[in-house]
């Protein structure tokens, strides 16, 4: 996370807030059967997130949230919050949106899991198709989009 999110932005772990969207975890046996329980997942993800997250968005009060996510957390992001943004990962990701999180209004910058942006042949090669696609993308486009964002007049509290 540090060497392909944080570096490239000038930044350190202390000067961000890192959280998950994911407030509950179910038991391990549930989420292999995932596709049995999708709908009970999926509503005990949207309620804790809704309950918890919103209070860490009013305490941390970011002037943008960048979500390290794929096309599934981006969608459960859009149920819970229905923030006017495309609905297609692909089209939203790298790109500022203003959108109001419960009542906290910032700019949403969606990105592509950390896992996807390491370059092709670094660590494992899971899921090396979507690597060979986004991993570019990611470090020519979308870090220094969120770069600008960074050092723009006032920077990011």
């Amino acid at each position: 996370m540090d060497r392909n999110y944080l570096e490239p932005l000038g930044l350190e772990r202390v000067e961000v807030w890192i959280t998950d969207l994911f407030k509950c975890r179910y038991p391990k046996e549930i989420y292999l059967k995932k596709g049995k329980y999708a709908r009970k997942i999926q509503a005990v993800a949207d309620t804790c997130a809704r309950q918890w997250l919103i209070k860490e968005l009013c305490y941390a009060t970011p002037k943008v949230v960048a979500t390290l996510s794929d096309r599934e957390v981006y969608q459960r992001l859009q149920r819970i919050f229905n923030p006017r943004t495309p609905s297609r990962f692909q089209e939203a990701v790298g790109q500022p949106w203003s959108v109001k999180l419960g009542e906290v209004a910032t700019l949403l910058f969606p990105m592509i899991h950390p896992d996807i942006s390491r370059p092709p042949g670094e660590g494992d090669n899971r899921k090396i198709t979507a690597r060979q696609k986004w991993a570019p993308r990611h470090h020519e486009e979308h870090i220094p989009a969120l770069r600008r964002l960074v050092e723009s007049p006032g920077g990011i509290t």
